[in-house]
């Protein structure tokens, strides 16, 4: 559940397929039970509609729309329906069937990604960074540290005796150190 709202098995299994199919089209014949339990395709499938949903909820809070030419400008767009440069029903026809989705089923989640992309050119819009900061940014990115070090034989120094005298008297003549 996601703020009250089910995550249905339903809703799961079609998400689960495209990513298990896009992992098969990537390592072909060497995907194994073993890398699938390592490229943790459930919990990635459970997150990507966990985060959709949130998404969404928040679209609906802002009484975010998609229209229905809205939705037939983004499919008329897909390269993959195109024949020539220009929209072709039997190409979208075509891969919604390969793709085992209803013309419905894929137009509801254009209207989802529509949605999710308005929400997030909101969100995104009103971000400034400064030059500023992007240097910081770089700086503390790019940031490296050159350290020397000795080898010694920690055996080699048992017999030290440090007193709180000493430790003042150090500290006071190497201030500029620390």
């Amino acid at each position: 559940k996601v703020n009250g709202q089910v995550i249905t098995l339903d809703e799961y299994r079609p998400v689960y397929n495209r990513l298990l199919d896009q992992m098969r089209q990537q390592f072909g014949n060497s995907l194994n039970d073993e890398m699938l339990k390592m490229l943790q395709l459930k919990t990635r499938a459970l997150n990507q509609l966990i985060d959709q949903r949130l998404m969404l909820q928040k679209a609906a809070e802002l009484e975010l729309r998609v229209t229905e030419d809205e939705i037939v400008d983004s499919i008329k767009k897909i390269r993959s329906f195109q024949s020539n440069g220009i929209f072709d029903n039997r190409a979208y026809a075509r891969v919604l069937n390969f793709n085992r989705l209803t013309p419905e089923e894929f137009e509801d989640i254009q209207r989802h990604s529509l949605l999710v992309q308005k929400l997030q050119s909101i969100i995104f819009s009103g971000i400034q960074v400064s030059e500023n900061e992007i240097q910081e940014y770089y700086k503390w990115k790019n940031a490296s540290v050159d350290i020397d070090y000795v080898l010694f034989k920690p055996e080699s120094y048992k017999d030290i005796q440090v007193t709180d005298e000493a430790v003042q008297t150090y500290f006071e003549a190497n201030k500029e150190n620390y």
